[in-house]
């Protein structure tokens, strides 16, 4: 009986925690490899123009609301208003359907002020997902990399056009 009690508790603490995810906005350590987050790491430095944001968890029904409230607060809070909004989706195990509709939203709002949207990173069953929702073709083929250099590298760009 204890067994099903403490293994309900578990599942009870495993959805609580993935229903509001930690998340990040990442930026660069001058002199290291890779990017950090900025709220632990204060000398981390974001690229101007381009907000590289992680969501730490699979996006579905139960959490969907919380990635749109939080990509919400980090776009309002930005000291400028990016150019490019880039999903690092490498903490991102899969989506449903849900949370491929508020992607959809999300991608629609942002482009809807002016900001481009991309992703880095994501696995095959996010890319699956992305295919056949039609997300990838609203997102851009060629806004889908497959690290955050070259997202960066290519996202810089003065000259690119969408």
């Amino acid at each position: 009986m204890l067994f099903y009690l403490f293994g309900g508790m578990a599942i009870l603490l495993v959805l609580i925690r993935a229903s509001s995810p930690r998340d990040a906005v990442l930026g660069r350590i001058p002199g290291m490899d890779g990017f950090q987050d900025i709220k632990d790491r204060p000398q981390a430095e974001t690229i101007p123009g381009l907000m590289i944001y992680r969501f730490d968890s699979a996006l579905l029904f139960f959490n969907s609301d919380c990635f749109k409230s939080r990509i919400r607060v980090h776009i309002k809070a930005a000291a400028a208003r990016p150019q490019y909004f880039l999903l690092d989706a490498e903490s991102m195990p899969f989506m449903d359907s849900t949370g491929a509709a508020s992607l959809e939203e999300v991608v629609g709002e942002l482009s809807g002020q002016g900001i481009s949207f991309a992703v880095a990173r994501p696995n095959d069953r996010v890319r699956l997902v992305l295919e056949r929702t039609g997300l990838k073709q609203k997102i851009g083929a060629g806004n889908l990399f497959p690290r955050i250099e070259s997202a960066v590298a290519a996202l810089r760009l003065p000259a690119r056009s969408q």
